[in-house]
C-alpha cells in the first residue's frame, strides 16, 4: 500500500498542533516560508522527532534564520542527532554527541547576535571545550539528559558524549564577552553567569557589589540560582566580620 508522504508528516504534527493547523503549517514550510520552517521544526522537536526537525531548521537556517541555527547546534549538543555513514547517510544506532558540529551552527546564530547563542558561546570558553578531541574523557548519561546550561531539550536515550577541554583551561575572558553579549538581551542564565565571574574574579577583578547587581538583575528575569545566591552573598556582606 502506497503511503501519501504528506498525511504521514501531517499525523507526525497531529499531537502538537491539529490536523488543520498542520497540514497549513507545512504547505507554508514546504513553499519557503521560513517563519513556517521554524515553526514546523519545533513542532517535530516537541513530539520528540529529532530528524525531521533538524530537517526544517537546517532549511531555515539556510535562509539566514539565527534561531533554527541555535536550535540545530543544540540537537548536535544534546546527542540528539544518529550518526549516520556512507553516501546514502544510513543511520548508525548509536547517538552521536558532536562539540565541533554544535559550535558550528551556535557560533552562527552568535555572530547574528541571537541571545541564548551567545550565552552558550559564553559558556563554551568557560568550559573550554575543544572541537579537536586528542584526549577526550567518556562519560556515560543516564536515561534521559537535559542540557547543563543551555538548550533546554531532552536527549535520546543512553547517550554518550565525549567532553575535552583546552590544554590550557577555560578562556575566560572570551567566555566573559560572550555572556555580555547574551546580557544585553536579558538572558537570564548569562546574567547569573557574570555574577559568578565577579563573585569569583573568574576573566575579571572581584567585585561582589557588581555581582550582586547580575544576580539581581538575573533573578529578576526568573533565575532561581540568582535569586538564591543574590540572598546569600547580601548576607554574607551584611555581616560584619
Amino acid at each position: 500500500m502506497k503511503i501519501n508522504i504528506q498525511i504521514l508528516a501531517i499525523c507526525l504534527l497531529l499531537p502538537v498542533i491539529g490536523w488543520s493547523q498542520s497540514k497549513e503549517l507545512l504547505e507554508r514550510a514546504k513553499a519557503g516560508d521560513v517563519e513556517a520552517e521554524v515553526q514546523a521544526a519545533h513542532a517535530y522537536s516537541a513530539n520528540h522527532n529529532w530528524k525531521k526537525a533538524a530537517e526544517w531548521y537546517e532549511k531555515a537556517e539556510r535562509q539566514g534564520n539565527a534561531e533554527a541555527a541555535y536550535q540545530l547546534g543544540i540537537e548536535y549538543w544534546l546527542g540528539m542527532l544518529p550518526q549516520t555513514r556512507g553516501l546514502l547517510r544510513i543511520p548508525q544506532p548509536d547517538v552521536n554527541y558532536n562539540v565541533g558540529m554544535a559550535r558550528i551552527h551556535i557560533l552562527k546564530a552568535a555572530m547574528a547576535g541571537y541571545g541564548p547563542a551567545c550565552g552558550w558561546m559564553g559558556y563554551y570558553y568557560e568550559k573550554g571545550y575543544a572541537v579537536i578531541q586528542p584526549d577526550a574523557v567518556t562519560t556515560s548519561s543516564g536515561d534521559m539528559r537535559v542540557s547543563p546550561s543551555y538548550g533546554g531539550g531532552v536527549s535520546a536515550h543512553g547517550s554518550t558524549r565525549e567532553e575535552t577541554r583546552f590544554g590550557s583551561g577555560p578562556d575566560y575572558a572570551e567566555a566573559i564577552l560572550w555572556y555580555r553579549k547574551a546580557a544585553e538581551q536579558n538572558d537570564a542564565i548569562s546574567e547569573y553567569s557574570l555574577g559568578r565571574f565577579y563573585e569569583q574574579g573568574l576573566g575579571v577583578k572581584q567585585n561582589p557589589t557588581l555581582a550582586l547587581s547580575w544576580y539581581k538583575r538575573a533573578a529578576g528575569h526568573g533565575n532561581a540560582d540568582a535569586r538564591t545566591r543574590y540572598e546569600l552573598l547580601s548576607e554574607e556582606m551584611s555581616t560584619p566580620k
